[in-house]
């Protein structure tokens, strides 16, 4: 038993000159009765008769105003402060938490055991 081909040569070809003249694909497909996805089917078989559509691209228009780079200042680096801790004096250094916050915590000089 056989089946007969739907997409004869004139349905190609009056789906292709209603393709040339930029009707959408979805149109196509309901006037010949058959889903969006056969006719891009004998499109893409037929590339000849359907050529590539292509979007239109959309650009934002470019401004051609160059800004000047921002003049960024100099901080100074905060001065250690020194406290008295046990029996000797130790450098606190200025420290930011990930809250934010500014906190002095003591610098480490004494690394494994040994000062450095």
């Amino acid at each position: 038993m056989s089946r007969a081909r739907f997409w004869t040569e004139d349905k190609i070809a009056k789906a292709s000159r209603l393709w040339n003249s930029g009707v959408v694909s979805e149109k196509i497909a309901a006037e010949f009765g058959v889903s969006r996805g056969s006719l891009s089917g004998i499109a893409a078989h037929y590339r000849e008769h359907f050529p590539l559509r292509t979007k239109p691209k959309y650009t934002l228009p470019v401004s051609l105003k160059v800004e000047p780079a921002p003049i960024l200042s100099v901080v100074p680096k905060p001065k250690r402060l020194k406290s008295f801790v046990g029996d000797r004096w130790v450098d606190r250094v200025p420290y930011t938490t990930i809250s934010g916050a500014v906190v002095s915590l003591p610098r480490v000089s004494i690394l494994n055991g040994k000062e450095a």
